[in-house]
């Protein structure tokens, strides 16, 4: 198992967030092994002049950040949004470490994540099936057949880790996506552990989304339907579920209590858990606003008009 903090960095992404950054950071604080790890901070740019002072809070909350090995912080004098934020920070990551452990300003750990992360990059790291990990996992019925982890053929963006190998292999363009888009059977295939899946997708290369996570899951999908370790408890709790998000709105649906475990033991054999992935797809159903996205874009809505379409249906 990898020890904690060897060549294994946690960055963080925040923006205009100040509460929830300090949540975040004071629970990764609190996580067993936090003061063996560097923490690597990127704080985006405001989109305007009113969101400044928030900005500024949050970079104050990341440069006063204590009880890590070390602590960088990148600024943005741009907006460059949460999807290029991304994509440049983890790449710029892992120039520099072999894997890289992520989590945004509302995501709060558990004690054992950190074990439960650096412990999975080392078990995994030459089992080219395993895509990612997961630190998050939802409220599925059916888990507790399974010990400390699952494999489900799914990305999640709530707390994650992957190798660079894995990481450098995703097309940020989504070059395949015209041969896959005509294909019935891939379109299903893809979407099996979420029907949301595809709708978003779409969105993202018509151009009504900047996902880097969308765009990794198809990276995924595209280099043979690999496979993301979920553990059987959580070991994050998503705090943007209350109406801050950019991406999300108020919601209790993805809630789920949060493991104190400390010791886990990993499946030894790499297999997709079937009867897991049909609980996925009911549990991440086609979202209306997605498909309402979709439907005004090709019935040529724009302007105010698209605005107005997606306020009344969201």
């Amino acid at each position: 198992m990898n020890k904690i903090g060897e060549n294994v960095p946690v960055v963080v992404f925040a923006y205009n967030r100040p509460r929830h950054l300090d949540a975040t950071l004071g629970a990764l604080r609190r996580a067993h092994g936090a003061n063996e790890i560097d923490v690597l901070i990127f704080c985006d740019g405001p989109r305007n002049e009113s969101e400044q002072k928030a900005v500024n809070e949050v970079r104050d909350i990341a440069r006063n950040s204590k009880g890590f090995r070390s602590v960088k912080v990148f600024t943005s004098d741009e907006n460059r949004g949460l999807g290029d934020s991304v994509v440049r920070g983890v790449s710029h990551a892992l120039s520099f470490y072999e894997s890289v452990i992520v989590i945004e300003d509302d995501v709060e750990v558990s004690p054992g994540f950190l074990i439960y992360m650096c412990g999975a990059l080392s078990e995994y790291i030459n089992n080219n099936k395993v895509f990612s990990i997961s630190g998050y996992s939802p409220p599925v019925e059916g888990k507790e057949d399974f010990n400390d982890g699952f494999f489900i053929p799914r990305i999640c963006s709530w707390g994650w880790a992957t190798w660079r190998d894995r990481w450098q292999s995703v097309d940020w363009n989504v070059g395949e996506y015209e041969l896959f888009i005509k294909d019935r059977s891939r379109r299903s295939e893809f979407c099996r552990a979420g029907r949301d899946m595809l709708d978003m997708l779409i969105n993202q290369v018509e151009g009504e989304s900047e996902s880097w996570a969308i765009r990794f899951d198809f990276a995924r999908f595209i280099s043979g339907n690999k496979l993301t370790l979920y553990p059987s408890s959580s070991l994050v709790k998503n705090s943007g579920m209350d109406g801050s998000g950019e991406h999300f709105e108020k919601s209790q649906r993805y809630q789920t209590q949060i493991s104190q475990r400390t010791e886990f033991a990993f499946p030894s054999c790499v297999n997709e858990a079937s009867e897991l992935t049909v609980a996925f797809s009911e549990f991440y159903p086609r979202r209306l606003r997605s498909r309402l996205a979709i439907l005004a874009r090709r019935m040529r809505v724009h302007g105010p008009a698209r605005k107005a379409f997606r306020f009344v249906f969201r």
